[in-house]
């Protein structure tokens, strides 16, 4: 397969921010080319109610992504978008990345009367972004099922239509890490010399980095009843992962902003639920409904000593993680309200106080015996996971002789989200370049003194502590969203020829989100 992008971005010669280069012009082309090859060998036989299938094979997929880039100024006129009018090249450039996997797999199938069922495949994969001895992996599964409602001792319910249960255990790999993270990466530019090399900034190269591993084992129960009016399903699920591929901040003196590394385990529990049901089933009338519903749950097993060492747990990407708390642990300054001047107060735990004055923020805070007005000397808290308490979706469809309506909904019970767009609209201007932006109106209900009981900080242009990063801004992430709906009517056969058929319909998408 092949995709591809190009762009074009002119700035004119008359206004705004290219006037004194007399216009720029920026290109852009991105192709992508994948190629997948797959060769399989497959046995089966059915012996006597006994049936096998087995099938071995070899797959090699690979893709590669090509750029090239170019900027130039002064341009001749407008109405002349192509590089070549243009004077004075200035950023010239492309890239190639390659990615491909090779695996070899088995896979076996197996069932008696349609009754037991059994399977098993192994696979063996290796990853291009692995250095070499690093690059293979081995994963495999195992599971089975029993159609309990096909057995003789089941011929007397006649509620039950099926009834299966299932049990599952098996491995994967995850390589999703982007390519080259193994090595250290460096940009070629200028120099008097010729070419030189500088580090890229955004990556420390790890040579000791494999496949991340995931476990999963599900147990389940499958049913239909009332002649298949009523069907539901009930997952139960565990999901370990092991050698956990996690991109590490470090101090930007180090000369990079990250690296990759295997650094430890987490577990992912759930359950998930499955109902249908047909409510009325009548020729001219029929309504069936459909509800699910899931909760998952995190928790890390492992980490590595050298990044928790003497605070039990390091700090990352706006979380807090340790051995023991979940995975989405939100670590954030707690906002305290205003002063009596109107001044934004943010928590402190004075245990966390450097002997310099400055605060350690590295860690989470426990207590809450200080306050300060600026921000950055607040001390962080870890409030929780982020993750909903469960989350699904529901429809209903109903039909009423020619006449038909749909609808569906997805839905989430709690969990929290930062809403940066709220924090953005309530925070002051820091710059006359700002003038002219949007603001939210509760920036009226702002801290005055005629309005001291407002618990939102006075409105003071250049106030950089009055909107700060807080969980002022964490919010209740609970959603009811009407995702589609769907009215119809099927003209009826005798209105037309026999052999033709004819609906009209009307529908909508994302119509409302409470």
């Amino acid at each position: 397969s092949w995709t591809g992008l190009n762009g074009s971005d002119y700035s004119n010669s008359f206004y705004g921010v290219n006037v004194a280069t007399n216009g720029q012009l920026s290109k852009s082309s991105m192709t992508t080319t994948s190629t997948n090859n797959v060769q399989t060998l497959t046995y089966f036989q059915n012996f006597d109610g006994h049936y096998v299938n087995v099938m071995f094979g070899h797959e090699y997929y690979r893709t590669t992504g090509k750029t090239m880039t170019a900027t130039a100024y002064g341009g001749f006129a407008p109405s002349v978008t192509e590089l070549d009018g243009f004077a004075t090249p200035s950023l010239v450039g492309s890239s190639t990345t390659n990615y491909n996997v090779e695996g070899w797999f088995l896979n076996a199938q197996y069932n008696y009367n349609e009754r037991y069922f059994a399977s098993a495949s192994y696979r063996r994969d290796a990853s291009s972004r692995f250095l070499k001895k690093n690059r293979w992996g081995d994963f495999w599964s195992v599971g089975g099922a029993w159609i309990i409602s096909r057995e003789k001792f089941m011929e007397d319910v006649s509620p039950v239509d099926m009834l299966k249960v299932k049990i599952s255990i098996g491995q994967q790999g995850n390589d999703k890490i982007g390519s080259y993270a193994y090595a250290d990466l460096y940009s070629l530019v200028p120099s008097a010399d010729g070419m030189s090399m500088i580090p890229t900034f955004s990556q420390m190269g790890n040579p000791n980095i494999t496949w991340e591993t995931t476990t999963n084992f599900n147990t389940g129960l499958e049913w239909e009843l009332f002649g298949r009016r009523f069907t539901g399903s009930l997952d139960v699920y565990s999901k370990k992962t092991t050698d956990l591929l996690f991109y590490l901040t470090v101090p930007r003196s180090t000369g990079a902003s990250g690296y990759y590394d295997n650094v430890g385990d987490i577990r992912n529990n759930g359950v998930e639920l499955t109902l249908g049901g047909t409510v009325i089933n009548l020729r001219d009338f029929n309504w069936k409904i459909n509800f699910n519903i899931a909760h998952n749950s995190t928790k890390i097993l492992k980490l590595p000593a050298s990044k928790t060492g003497s605070r039990g747990g390091f700090y990352n990407g706006n979380n807090w993680y340790t051995e023991g708390g979940p995975l989405y642990n939100y670590m954030s300054v707690v906002y305290a309200g205003v002063n009596e001047n109107g001044q934004a107060l943010y928590y402190q735990d004075t245990d966390l106080l450097a002997e310099n004055g400055s605060m350690d923020v590295s860690r989470p805070g426990k207590k809450r015996d200080a306050t300060t007005t600026v921000a950055s000397q607040a001390s962080r808290y870890a409030m929780g996971s982020t993750l909903p308490k469960a989350y699904g979706g529901f429809s209903t469809t109903a039909r009423i002789k020619w006449f038909d309506v749909s609808l569906t909904f997805d839905y989430q019970i709690g969990g929290k989200v930062f809403d940066q767009r709220y924090q953005t609209l309530m925070t002051p201007t820091a710059s006359p370049r700002e003038a002219g932006r949007n603001f939210h109106k509760d920036i009226f209900k702002a801290w005055t003194p005629e309005n001291t009981t407002s618990d939102i900080p006075h409105w003071q242009y250049l106030d950089e502590n009055a909107a700060a990063a807080s969980d002022r801004f964490l919010t209740d992430a609970s959603y009811l969203n009407f995702q589609s709906f769907t009215v119809g009517f099927s003209v009826p056969s005798e209105w037309i020829r026999d052999y033709a058929r004819l609906r009209l319909y009307v529908s909508g998408e994302n119509l409302c989100f409470w």
